[in-house]
């Protein structure tokens, strides 16, 4: 874009100085020869000049006009997507920071029911100590006891069960917790995205203005394809001549089988008298025979040949004669542009009267388009001014996505730590369960033994 203000610039400039030069020249012309009407080839080529630049000017304009207009397309695209861009960021740091308190909220939940199930995991071991005595001294008295022990044992391993599952579920609701950050993180690469596509877009606008340029360029190419279509004609009259001197050579040619035909006639009638008057054997005349249809094969053969060469040549005349009307259809198509030219030239010059009267006032507009091309390049450093905020704006909001991945990297170090710590307190739930299986086996160990004691000293007492 700055390329091509410069261009531009540079371009008025120059035109400016050409108009005023060339204002002066014609000036200084017409106050020579005050009342007399010359029209000479230097006054034409400084009209022809004269309608060439104010053209240029014209296109020039039209084309920075267009420039700005999609510049300003542009910014505005680029405001809507800052303005999209903040609100996505807004909206996903709500929802983090919701997410975030939920999750602390929750694991300080499971937090404090941890503790409070290892105090009643304390608990229950020193009060199942404390019954395992008392149940020792009792076990003798009544049976029932063991009964509700073991209704004791499978609460505690519901408990147990449960604890588990809630852990479990902390465990899922934090991998769920991930997927969305995940989805935050695929959310600020699309973004991205969409900022190298209007990047894109600005390229490809860059592009079109150069393959107009390249346009206005292959216009002057028509004339050397015209050249190319002479030098075409050329060469089709040069194969015509080769074709004529080839039909030379196919008629003497068939002159000289048609004199074969006679000899090999003239032959076959004299051999044939030959063996009428000598008499000679079956099997020659049968050989000769196979020669003459040999030759009569030859002669078929030639002829056919003779035949398709006629039909190329035909078909070469055809062609010729095709291009040949294209030839003359394009040298009267030429002839034509060449008259409407001619034409067109005498219209502007009983316009470049009129032109002469009208540039007093090309001035007036020269100066107009001077102020309104200031006012464009006002304008445009203001553009360029707000495409810097903006993009102020963007860094900022970049170093606010960085500060808040290293905020949810953070948070996902602490929820790693805080899995760390229930996977430690399931491990510790383990411990304690193995010390309370171990604890079962040592009861039903002295409960055998109880039993065993029981009935030696019941046999004991039968003995005394």
């Amino acid at each position: 874009m700055e390329l091509l203000t410069l261009t531009s610039m540079f371009g008025l400039k120059f035109a400016k100085g050409m108009l005023q030069f060339l204002f002066f020249v014609h000036y200084v012309a017409m106050i020579q020869t005050p009342f007399e009407r010359i029209v000479s080839y230097y006054c034409l080529l400084l009209d022809f000049i004269l309608i060439g630049l104010f053209l240029v000017l014209d296109f020039v304009l039209h084309r920075v006009c267009e420039d700005v207009k999609n510049f300003h397309r542009q910014t505005k695209l680029m405001g809507e997507l800052r303005n999209r861009f903040e609100e996505n960021n807004k909206r996903l740091l709500e929802e983090k920071e919701n997410q975030l308190q939920s999750l602390s909220t929750k694991l300080d939940e499971v937090q404090s029911e941890l503790e409070t199930k290892t105090i009643d995991v304390s608990d229950l071991r020193n009060a199942l100590r404390v019954a395992e005595n008392k149940r020792l001294h009792k076990l003798l008295e009544s049976e029932d006891m063991f009964v509700e022990f073991d209704r004791l044992l499978g609460e505690k391993d519901d408990q147990l069960r449960s604890l588990r599952t809630r852990v479990n579920n902390a465990e899922l609701e934090r991998d769920i917790k991930e997927n969305d950050t995940n989805v935050a993180q695929a959310h600020v690469l699309v973004l991205n995205k969409l900022l190298g596509h209007v990047i894109k877009e600005q390229s490809l606008l860059r592009w079109e203005n150069e393959s107009l340029k390249q346009q206005l360029q292959s216009s002057s190419n028509a004339k050397l394809k015209h050249d190319q279509l002479l030098e075409e004609n050329k060469i089709l009259k040069t194969k015509l001549i080769s074709l004529s001197q080839v039909e030379s050579e196919l008629e003497t040619t068939t002159g000289k089988l048609n004199d074969a035909e006679v000899n090999l006639r003239n032959l076959s009638n004299a051999f044939r008298e030959l063996l009428d008057a000598q008499g000679i054997a079956f099997e020659a005349n049968q050989s000769l025979q196979k020669e003459l249809q040999s030759s009569d094969t030859k002669l078929k053969r030639l002829q056919h040949e003779l035949e398709t060469k006629t039909r190329e040549i035909y078909a070469a005349k055809d062609r010729a004669i095709v291009q040949e009307k294209q030839s003359e259809e394009a040298f009267t198509e030429y002839d034509r542009m060449l008259a409407d030219k001619e034409d067109d030239l005498e219209s502007l010059k009983t316009k470049l009267d009129q032109l002469q009267f009208e540039l007093n006032g090309a001035e007036d507009d020269a100066n107009f388009m001077r102020n309104l091309f200031g006012r464009l390049l006002d304008d445009q450093d203001e553009v360029h001014e707000k495409n810097r905020t903006l993009q102020s704006c963007l860094q900022a909001s970049f170093t606010a996505l960085k500060k808040l991945e290293y905020e949810i990297a953070t948070k996902t170090e602490d929820l790693r730590a805080a899995n760390d710590e229930i996977v430690a307190v399931n491990k510790d739930s383990d411990y304690f369960f193995q010390e309370y299986v171990r604890l079962l086996d040592e009861n039903k160990i002295l409960q055998r033994r109880l039993k065993w004691e029981a009935a030696k000293h019941s046999e004991g007492g039968s003995d005394d």
